[in-house]
């Protein structure tokens, strides 16, 4: 006979290695997505900078830090 003693286990997912600056900012990033304004400041701010404005760096450091400001 067999005995199986089950172990209460808690699970944990981790879906992206989201940087801590990123998960702080969604909740208002969420809330500006429908911001026709922000949505232009964060495009001219990219072709400030130059650069492709794709990773979540470029998002905090090129255009939260500085559209926010605004």
């Amino acid at each position: 006979m067999v005995t199986l003693e089950m172990q209460p286990v808690e699970p944990q997912i981790t879906a992206f290695n989201v940087p801590k600056e990123v998960t702080d900012i969604l909740p208002e990033l969420e809330g500006l997505t429908q911001s026709f304004v922000f949505e232009m400041m964060w495009q001219s701010r990219c072709e400030d900078e130059g650069q492709s404005c794709t990773s979540l760096e470029d998002v905090v450091d090129v255009i939260w830090t500085s559209v926010v400001k605004r």
